[in-house]
């Protein structure tokens, strides 16, 4: 979605004439899959002079939704994480499953189209996978710890 910065000047109408005074603000949230939305807003009337998409909000919902998962999970949980989007894992995930040696994870993912699954036994420490800039993609996870998918039962 393009996005206009520019604040335009204009009457809303000729018995109320004023200079919009916009701001951006959230319209739509993220989801895991789609990215958040904002529109340039007159604080004033209400007059929207342009939309923008959150890059990458989607993602970080996806992330932030995981970590907490495996932090709120019970005792010798398997938390199951199941994406057909995103292909990689954040510092904060990794930190999170880290911090819960009782947790297993289980991640279900599409990948140039095919299912696949990784199964992660709790205890695992992540971070040593981690790259340099705090991700851990699944391809890499799938050299350790991939298992066969089997269509519903991962």
């Amino acid at each position: 979605m393009a996005a206009s910065t520019a604040a335009s000047a204009k009457p809303s109408d000729s018995s109320s004439a004023h200079v919009h005074d916009y701001a951006w603000v959230r319209s739509t949230d993220a989801t895991e899959n789609t990215d958040a939305v904002l529109e340039y807003r007159c604080r004033a009337c209400g007059d929207i002079a342009a939309y923008k998409s959150v890059d990458n909000s989607a993602y970080a919902l996806f992330l932030k939704d995981a970590a907490e998962e495996i932090k709120d999970a019970a005792a010798n949980a398997v938390v199951k994480i199941d994406t057909v989007k995103w292909l990689s894992l954040d510092k904060a995930v990794v930190d999170a499953f880290d911090a819960r040696k009782d947790v297993t994870l289980k991640i279900t993912y599409t990948q140039k189209g095919e299912r696949k699954a990784l199964e992660i036994p709790a205890g695992t420490d992540l971070s040593s996978l981690l790259d340099e800039n705090g991700y851990i993609g699944f391809s890499r996870l799938a050299e350790h710890y991939a298992v066969p998918y089997v269509y519903g039962k991962n």
